[in-house]
């Protein structure tokens, strides 16, 4: 069950937050897209669309089962709109684009350890549910990131099965691509050995960075950096594990 809970006098004296709470709404037990279904157990990852008419956030089933299986879902302000878009796998997390009410994600079920396949990169723009495809068949999509409201950076990589051996998993690129798919420019080519992955673009400097390492399954790589059409690039900072950015206002 979701639950509003006013602060409008100041959270600081909200002394328990179970209490002076509004039922926003039930989730149904059960929710599907297409063939796919998954009891509705969790419910996080809450984000407001641009025009705070939208929120999106996942749901999800027992923890083993959603390491293959999440839905992201989107509910209207008022409550009254409830969708499952699509079905995710964890740790793809959906993003908003700046000013307009288009969410991306990266569909499709099934852990990477299944195969680095069935990962398409979608764009859902709302209210009117009309989505975009923007992975080429034959590629599966690492990660992504907003340039702006019509254009994205992914982290791509060609189909592949599963290999033990990590010398012989596929290394991602970053690609740069717009809104309507017609646009898609590779930007990077690391070496063979390693690849580029989790892109994050930075607009108040009109630049990308990511972490470039030996494997989907390494600790830590480079943080680099680099003009959006990936020229100029270098390293930035060196034996990065995890990195994220907070605009200031």
């Amino acid at each position: 069950i979701l639950y509003t809970i006013s602060i409008e006098k100041g959270y600081r004296d909200i002394s328990d937050l179970t209490k002076n709470v509004k039922k926003f709404f039930v989730i149904p037990k059960e929710v599907e897209k297409d063939d796919v279904k998954i009891p509705s157990i969790n419910a996080e990852s809450f984000s407001f669309s641009p025009n705070k008419k939208w929120i999106s956030f996942i749901v999800s089933p027992t923890a083993s089962w959603a390491m293959d299986s999440e839905m992201l879902c989107v509910i209207s302000i008022d409550g009254k709109e409830f969708t499952v878009i699509d079905e995710v796998a964890l740790g793809f997390t959906p993003k908003w684009a700046y000013n307009h009410d288009f969410l991306g994600y990266i569909a499709g079920g099934g852990r990477i350890v299944f195969g680095f396949k069935n990962k398409n990169l979608k764009v859902t723009e709302l209210p009117a549910y009309f989505t975009f495809d923007l992975t080429p068949k034959n590629y599966a999509e690492m990660g992504f990131t907003w340039v702006n409201d019509t254009s994205l950076i992914v982290s791509r990589v060609t189909e592949s099965e599963w290999s033990n051996d990590a010398k012989k998993r596929p290394k991602p690129s970053l690609y740069f691509l717009t809104l309507t798919g017609e646009k898609q420019i590779k930007i990077t080519t690391p070496s063979k050995d390693q690849g580029d992955f989790k892109p994050i673009f930075l607009p108040s400097i009109n630049k990308i960075t990511w972490i470039r390492r030996s494997d989907i399954g390494s600790v830590k790589g480079d943080l680099w950096i680099a003009d959006p059409n990936g020229r100029n690039a270098r390293v930035w900072i060196r034996d990065v594990e995890e990195y994220s950015f907070f605009p200031s206002k």
